[in-house]
């Protein structure tokens, strides 16, 4: 009996990439859409929630600062994982030369940009 794969409440490969500029969302979609069943972006916490309540997610690629008005994305994939149990992996994406944090809850790997694009991108399509 044929099956539908294409049901949206049965994705199973979900990636959400958050930051708050668009263009890096939409790159970094853009390299990863292949890999996935789906590929949603947000350029802010609202929009990330909004995507998390609609969709199940299941893999997160969250910048480190959205901006003043955000919490840092440590603590919101910390948030995250905890309210949306289908994200099965999780990374931190930062910009932040500075950061040297080697073990964060709940973030699975931390990369740098823009340097460990092509890392990050070959880790997601099961590459590395």
């Amino acid at each position: 009996m044929p099956t539908n794969d294409h049901n949206p409440l049965s994705e199973r490969d979900t990636l959400l990439v958050v930051d708050d500029e668009p263009r890096i969302c939409k790159h970094i979609a853009r390299l990863l859409e292949k890999s996935f069943d789906s590929v949603r972006t947000a350029t802010s916490q609202s929009e990330a929630e909004q995507v998390l309540g609609e969709a199940r997610v299941t893999h997160l690629i969250c910048d480190y600062n959205l901006g003043d008005d955000s919490p840092l994305g440590t603590e919101l994939i910390s948030e995250w994982r905890g309210r949306f149990p289908s994200i099965g992996l999780a990374v931190l994406f930062t910009a932040s030369a500075g950061f040297h944090i080697s073990t964060l809850p709940g973030v699975d790997r931390v990369f740098f940009k823009p340097g460990d694009i092509p890392e990050m991108i070959a880790m997601f399509s099961g590459r590395e």
